[in-house]
């Protein structure tokens, strides 16, 4: 069973690299798997992006973040690595998040530990309608929602 580090990293690369650019990284690092392939299409990216995390280094995967020209926008914050604004630090945001989410457990109380909730037991993401059944009648999700993002 891979460790966390390399499952973090493997979703790091699939959800920012296209397709051709783990393609492009696989075949430039002769990574086994790539060596059958002759086209970005033939490749399955989960794969892929497995197999290029479970062989390159912390400081490998922030030369690809830096030198890559085809990469998706957004953050993300894990437990090893940090995204914001396509910038990759090699550092993780559990600190930060658990920060965030006392201090926002100490400022709306239940309420906020109802959206929670909601969160972790939605397989596909709420809607501010599923989260009000969380919430005491009358409570306004929109504005925890809102403090939760910053």
């Amino acid at each position: 069973m891979p460790d966390d580090k390399i499952i973090e990293r493997e979703v790091l690369l699939k959800r920012f690299m296209y397709r051709s650019t783990l393609f492009q990284i696989g075949k430039t690092l002769d990574i086994p798997y790539f060596r059958d392939y002759k086209s970005k299409w033939d490749i399955d990216e989960q794969k892929a992006a497995f197999e290029i995390a479970s062989t390159i280094s912390d400081e490998q995967l922030k030369n690809i973040f830096d030198s890559s020209k085809q990469t998706r926008h957004g953050g993300f914050r894990g437990q090893y690595y940090t995204v914001n604004e396509g910038e990759l630090r090699i550092e993780g945001s559990w600190k930060e998040i658990q920060t965030t989410l006392a201090r926002m457990v100490m400022k709306y109380g239940k309420n906020c530990t109802g959206i929670l909730r909601c969160i972790l037991e939605s397989s596909n993401g709420c809607t501010t309608k599923q989260i009000g059944r969380y919430l005491p009648e009358g409570v306004d999700p929109s504005s925890i929602m809102a403090d939760l993002e910053k």
